[in-house]
């Protein structure tokens, strides 16, 4: 989660690179936020049916669209597509798909602690790639940046094909 983190602190700036005007960006970001209630609200028809391991290969797999839009830098009005349909979708799906994992992997009275680990190594993981990203930018530009954020999402899906995850469908999490 942290080229997710990454991708939140550097998209607005990127969409007024790209030439949007900063009103217009903040209001991109305020839809990006609405267009993530229905997914919440519908979670429990789909969170409980799909297996973990298909659940955040889609994560990544939006997060992954996501960062080439803007790493090979299309048009403004793409991007601000883009952003609004998918920038929030990815990050509250991984959110869940955290809850699945964890609550299949351990018993519940050691669930909270392994809830908090997680939670603190993505906070970890937020404040490195935000610190790699921004030097990127600095150095090398926004487009450069996300196609490196896109290759750590690319071998971040290739492990995650490998690994061996609990399916979860057992669980009524979510419904």
């Amino acid at each position: 989660m942290g080229v997710t983190a990454a991708g939140n602190t550097f998209i607005p700036s990127l969409l007024t690179h790209a030439g949007l005007p900063a009103s217009q960006a903040s209001v991109v970001l305020s839809v990006a936020i609405m267009v993530q209630l229905p997914l919440v609200l519908y979670a429990g028809k789909f969170m409980d049916r799909l297996t973990s391991k298909f659940l955040l290969l889609m994560a990544i797999g939006i997060s992954l669209f996501q960062n080439l839009v803007y790493g090979l830098s299309l048009p403004v009005n793409v991007m601000v597509g883009v952003a609004m349909m998918t920038k929030t979708i990815g990050i509250m799906l991984m959110i869940m798909i955290n809850l699945k994992i964890v609550s299949s992997l351990g018993p519940a009275s050691s669930q909270m602690r392994a809830l908090a680990f997680a939670a603190s190594i993505n906070y970890l993981a937020s404040i490195l790639f935000n610190a790699i990203t921004g030097l990127l930018v600095d150095r090398c530009g926004y487009a450069f940046a996300f196609l490196v954020l896109s290759a750590a999402l690319v071998m971040a899906f290739v492990l995650v094909v490998f690994f061996r995850l609990p399916a979860g469908t057992d669980q009524k999490l979510f419904s």
